[in-house]
């Protein structure tokens, strides 16, 4: 990362592509949306994609079957690490882009935010299509997030039906706040 400005912000972006990407787009809709957005020098925006059965060369993320790693950074996505085949409904790999993007881009203040498909506290959120359309349970987000407490200002879960309170209870030792909805989204999330 650059280190010419201090890094007040760093926002981990976990976005997982599952049938929204590879049957329709959703997900690279969101990353142009981001890409489209004035940021600052102070802060940093770091994704990690994957969880889609789609290959596309001449895509903005040219394969969604390996878990990627980009920064976004003056209106470019720069694709930092390509990590090869992985479950990312499973805790280990939430947790190690958590761990990654902490150590890499510490900052005063630093958000986490899951995008994909949720169901509250029935099947959790983030269901990869690679792996049967399994998913994150609560349990498996905080087991993930441990020993992360108090790190993060805010955790938005950029799906549906994620605003129930076991969710605020599974997610509270880890951040200030949480963001979320108690209705359907649009396939396309947040704007």
């Amino acid at each position: 990362p650059d280190t010419s400005a201090p890094v007040r912000t760093t926002l981990l972006v976990y976005l997982l592509g599952a049938d929204l990407e590879s049957g329709s787009n959703a997900g690279t809709n969101n990353l142009l949306e981001m890409l489209a957005a004035k940021g600052s020098p102070l802060t940093r925006i770091v994704i990690t994609t994957g969880g889609a059965d789609k290959v596309d060369p001449a895509g903005l993320v040219t394969s969604w079957k390996t878990v990627k790693r980009f920064e976004l950074a003056e209106g470019k996505l720069q694709e930092l690490a390509d990590l090869g085949a992985q479950n990312m409904n499973s805790g280990s790999t939430l947790q190690d882009f958590v761990t990654w993007g902490v150590r890499t881009y510490p900052a005063d203040r630093t958000m986490l935010m899951l995008w994909n498909h949720g169901s509250g506290s029935i099947n959790g959120v983030c269901f990869d299509e690679l792996h049967d359309f399994d998913s994150l349970s609560l349990a498996e987000i905080g087991e993930a997030l441990s020993g992360y407490e108090s790190a993060f200002e805010f955790i938005g879960f950029d799906a549906c039906l994620m605003a129930t309170i076991e969710t605020a209870q599974a997610v509270s030792p880890f951040a200030d706040y949480m963001i979320a909805s108690e209705e359907l989204e649009p396939g396309s999330g947040w704007n």
